[in-house]
């Protein structure tokens, strides 16, 4: 319904939401952060007569999670919108590319904008890990399925076993919210039952400033994600 717009159960809210834009913000564009939310699209293009444009970032994640036919469905409204938005933002020619097929966007409507990191912090700090004696694996990200800390661990598990890793040591930081959190305990629960509660280090969520101690002290980085992930670096 929320991709039908003014079709669908919350055509009041998009006549508000049109008439609220035009009297209060006059903008001169309207960036969507997704598509599902786009339903509004064609009226604002229309009523305010001004460039409509979405960010594409794990839309098709929500898709996969819906089940039959409501998949189709939303898919359908979805590329029904395409016509309606000027353009898409991406963060990678690798996801934009994926949408423009699984939307049916044509490539000329993509436009890549590349994520950035202001790195002045990072002139300053010193490699803390020259004078240790292990080697540290990194991962920081959310503590989730979807970021494939499962995937990490029983790595990290299988290589400890091997001749040679006795050294290698894990740190673990990032946010866990309650959707998370008990996938998060299984998984360092996963490592203290493999005897390596010693070779782990569960940071928790960190400040900037952590992440900057972390990442200077770690040898490899690894975020294996699982899914088509939409912000990659």
């Amino acid at each position: 319904s929320m991709l039908r717009g003014k079709n669908g159960h919350q055509r009041k809210e998009v006549k508000r939401l049109c008439s609220w834009l035009r009297k209060s913000l006059n903008p001169d564009v309207v960036v969507l952060s997704n598509l599902l939310i786009g339903g509004c699209a064609p009226s604002i293009r229309t009523d305010l007569d001004i460039p409509v444009f979405a960010t594409l970032q794990g839309d098709d994640i929500f898709l996969d999670d819906l089940v039959e036919p409501y998949r189709s469905q939303a898919l359908s409204e979805m590329r029904s919108l395409v016509k309606s938005i000027d353009g898409f933002l991406v963060n990678s020619d690798y996801y934009g590319n994926l949408m423009s097929e699984m939307l049916e966007i044509p490539k000329e409507k993509i436009h890549v904008v590349p994520l950035g990191i202001d790195t002045k912090d990072f002139e300053t700090i010193e490699r803390s890990g020259e004078q240790r004696d292990s080697r540290r694996i990194g991962y920081l990200a959310r503590l989730s399925k979807e970021k494939g800390l499962h995937v990490l661990v029983d790595a990290f598990i299988q290589l400890k076993e091997r001749t040679g890793f006795e050294d290698v040591h894990l740190d673990i930081a990032g946010w866990r919210g309650s959707t998370n959190i008990e996938f998060a305990n299984e998984q360092l629960q996963k490592l203290r039952d493999a005897g390596l509660e010693s070779c782990f280090t569960d940071h928790g969520t960190i400040s900037r400033e952590q992440k900057l101690e972390m990442l200077s002290g770690i040898d490899l980085m690894c975020v294996p994600t699982v899914y088509r992930e939409p912000k990659g670096l």
